[in-house]
């Protein structure tokens, strides 16, 4: 296995996320040219990008602004932006997607079982505050401004297929910690 900068990580996580983004104007493109209906943004829902922060707060080191903290910060948005995608897909499937995305990460933290724990009340969280919001995560921008910390979330419309392809090829090019 090759080891990647931290650059062409993000080249690389860019190029896979323009291609799923690619993978959805298609889909909209045939939905719309045989009259189907198709997910359209709420302009009503909050911005994803202040639910985010919001949920991520509490789990934050905010008065130390090291490489280190930064780095663990980043990793936390991460994974509630992992939990808020798994909290859009059918209970039935949690489970799994929980077991094979979230468990791995955890582990790089020094105590997992109290941060599964919270993750698993962010993820309770969502589905009782935003039921109806189906945006998924597929990236974020995470800027320490020297006083307070910036995230800005970026979503997709994902069906099955395409949030499966997500988290195929875009969540393991990801590295935590």
């Amino acid at each position: 296995m090759s080891t990647y900068t931290a650059r062409q990580m993000t080249k690389l996580h860019k190029r896979l996320v323009l291609r799923l983004k690619n993978k959805v104007k298609k889909r909209l493109a045939r939905a719309d040219e045989l009259g189907l209906p198709q997910w359209r943004p709420d302009a009503s829902l909050p911005k994803l990008s202040s639910i985010i922060t919001t949920m991520v707060e509490p789990l934050l080191e905010v008065e130390e602004h090291s490489q280190e903290a930064y780095d663990e910060n980043c990793a936390l948005v991460h994974l509630v932006s992992i939990g808020w995608n798994i909290a859009n897909r059918p209970r039935e499937e949690q489970d799994s997607l929980w077991q094979g995305y979230m468990l791995p990460f955890l582990n790089a933290f020094e105590d997992p079982e109290s941060l599964a724990e919270d993750l698993r009340a962010i993820i309770d969280q969502k589905r009782a505050d935003h039921h109806n919001d189906h945006r998924y995560v597929v990236g974020f921008s995470f800027n320490d401004l020297g006083h307070q910390y910036h995230i800005q979330a970026m979503s997709l419309p994902l069906n099955r297929d395409e949030f499966y392809y997500f988290i195929q090829h875009v969540v393991p090019q990801t590295t935590l910690a």
